[in-house]
């Protein structure tokens, strides 16, 4: 009887050996078909990732992002360099707020990633976010310490922010790993300009046209540095063969002028122009100048860039002035705090500026700023509350922040336009005397000499304090020259508010 159980317990223990066999079999099998797929997912990816260089390297960029997304959904552990190597592609594609989103990933999944940090900077300085793109220079640096584009994209961004000294000791460390760069010369060669050293910047325009015998850049920046000197023959001499290289890489005729955008429009002056826009209902961007002036003729061709002219036959009027040496419309250079050109202001259609550019872009950078100047879909480029079937007379204003500042402002445009300015806090919610005191006045003849900028008072009470409205309505007079003429509150007639600016216009007290 023993022996028949200890037959039935082997029995049962050789099932059990089985079963655990069969089933480590059948594991083991599992785990090679997982590795094989993995290895042949991976290899796929690779194979893209490398489709996706090559296209890169041919200059065929649409294709080559298209070939690291197929890597990217491929790949069975995500690759930083994936993400980075796509995000170039972007930014050459203009697509920059994309390529952002991939640096982003890129750093996300390896933070030691040097080259995303200096990719996402170059996207920064594109959008005029000068800042941040520096940080990024920072943290690239203290990764590869011997990154000599880092060093370059951070004396860029120096420069842009006028920083010159400091760009200069970037430019200095990033040229000692890549003295042949034509570029870091010309870049340096202008933080010398602004410092006034004329002859190291002659010296730099010197060795980045031995490198680049056509840099029409470099010409142009030694040209402005001779004239600095008084050396005028060599100054027009250079000038000359500077246009000539700008125009043959343009295809277009050489002139001693930039070339302009041909959707620009000739006005006399500034106020002209803003009044043109005003009728038309168009935002109006204008680009401030100087025919010397070497990133301005860079900026004309992202202007002549077809897709450029394209958003602004769309929606802007376009205006062209010439500021000289910052010499010339020194009233504009000083309302509309220009340091340097080229400089692009969009203004609303009532004259208050909108947004700004300062210094140079290129087409896909100027394409982002565009795009967020204008209005939402669907929404006016004006805020003004005042209802549209009262702008008879007061030329409207709009607040487009919300600080003090704003207002100081648009007092300013409103002088620069030659128009006084009535300031109205109103409580949207509650109408008043004073809403129809302003509707009667609003095309009678007074009102045609002053701006209206309609305020909330609820939603901007630091604002209204600062002007000394505790509540709702208030009203101030400022005169042409921006001195307050006279306030109100309820209760006013519309005869009185009449003769308040007529009085504002004739300085009577």
């Amino acid at each position: 009887m023993q022996g028949s159980k200890n037959i039935l317990a082997a029995k049962i223990r050789l099932k059990l050996i089985a079963i655990c066999l069969s089933g480590c079999v059948f594991i083991a099998c599992q785990t090679t078909c997982a590795n094989a797929q993995s290895e042949a997912q991976y290899n796929a990816a690779k194979y893209w990732f490398e489709k996706g260089r090559e296209s890169y390297h041919n200059g065929q960029m649409e294709l080559a992002a298209e070939m690291y997304t197929k890597s990217i959904a491929t790949d069975p552990s995500p690759y930083s360099m994936s993400y980075n190597n796509r995000g170039l592609c972007f930014s050459h594609l203009g697509q920059v707020e994309n390529a952002i989103k991939d640096f982003d990933r890129a750093i996300a999944l390896d933070s030691r990633n040097g080259l995303a940090y200096c990719n996402r900077a170059w996207c920064y300085r594109k959008l005029n976010r000068y800042r941040d793109a520096l940080k990024d220079c920072d943290r690239s640096i203290s990764i590869q310490r011997d990154d000599a584009d880092a060093y370059y994209e951070r004396g860029v961004n120096y420069n842009c922010l006028h920083q010159y000294d400091k760009a200069i000791k970037d430019f200095n460390r990033s040229i000692g790993f890549h003295p042949d760069n034509v570029w870091i010369y010309v870049d340096r060669a202008w933080s010398y300009f602004n410092l006034k050293q004329y002859e190291n910047s002659i010296k730099d325009c010197d060795r980045a046209i031995e490198l680049k015998p056509n840099c029409a850049e470099a010409y142009d920046g030694r040209s402005n540095a001779y004239r600095e000197l008084k050396q005028n023959d060599k100054a027009d001499q250079d000038h000359q063969r500077a246009m000539a290289l700008y125009a043959e890489s343009a295809n277009q005729p050489a002139t001693s002028a930039p070339p302009s955008a041909t959707s620009a429009t000739i006005h006399p002056d500034l106020a002209s122009a803003l009044k043109s826009a005003n009728d038309s209902g168009k935002l109006l961007l204008v680009d401030f100048y100087g025919s010397w002036c070497p990133w301005c003729v860079k900026m004309d061709e992202t202007l002549n860039d077809p897709s450029i002219k394209k958003i602004l036959d769309s929606g802007f009027s376009y205006y062209k002035l010439d500021i000289g040496r910052f010499d010339q419309h020194v009233d504009c250079v000083k309302n509309y705090k220009i340091e340097g050109i080229p400089c692009i202001i969009v203004f609303n259609p009532d004259g208050s500026p909108r947004s700004k550019c300062d210094g140079y872009m290129d087409v896909a950078g100027f394409k982002t700023f565009l795009e967020k100047a204008q209005p939402a879909p669907g929404s006016p480029a004006l805020s003004n509350s005042m209802p549209s079937s009262t702008r008879k007379g007061f030329a409207p204003f709009s607040l487009e922040e919300k600080s003090s500042d704003a207002v100081l402002s648009a007092i300013n445009q409103a002088s620069q336009r030659g128009l006084g300015l009535v300031v109205y806090f109103q409580d949207r919610t509650s109408p008043s005397a004073l809403d129809k005191a302003l509707t009667n006045v609003d095309g009678e003849g007074p009102a045609e000499h002053f701006g209206l900028l309609c305020i909330d008072q609820p939603s901007h009470k630091n604002i209204a304090t600062h002007y000394g409205c505790e509540k709702a309505p208030f009203l101030i007079i400022f005169k042409k020259d921006g001195s307050v003429s006279t306030f109100f509150t309820e209760p006013v007639s519309a005869q009185d508010l009449k003769a308040a600016l007529s009085k504002s216009l004739t300085g009577a007290q």
